[in-house]
């Protein structure tokens, strides 16, 4: 069975470059602790994992251009692995 709709890998990446990005938790000497992904969705609202947020006061979302932008975390649930952030991603 064939896939029409086979979209090849740089088109992938290129189709969501932007959607996916860094999440960092920093220390407070401004060193990164640890670095998880995330998804954008919509303007300012980031999905990713919430088991590795041990800090959640210092964390920052960098996008696949470098551009880096302060995040706070909105809500979480440990049950699913989920935690929401707010950051104003452009």
């Amino acid at each position: 069975m064939s896939n029409n709709n086979y979209t090849g890998y740089r088109e992938l990446y290129a189709g969501t470059a932007d959607a996916v990005v860094a999440v960092e938790e920093v220390a407070s000497d401004g060193s990164i602790q640890r670095r998880i992904s995330g998804v954008v969705w919509g303007k300012s609202t980031v999905i990713t994992s919430s088991h590795p947020l041990d800090n959640p006061e210092r964390i920052r979302v960098v996008r696949s251009d470098g551009t880096v932008y302060p995040a706070q975390v909105n809500g979480w649930d440990n049950r699913y692995n989920l935690a929401v952030l707010t950051a104003e991603t452009g």
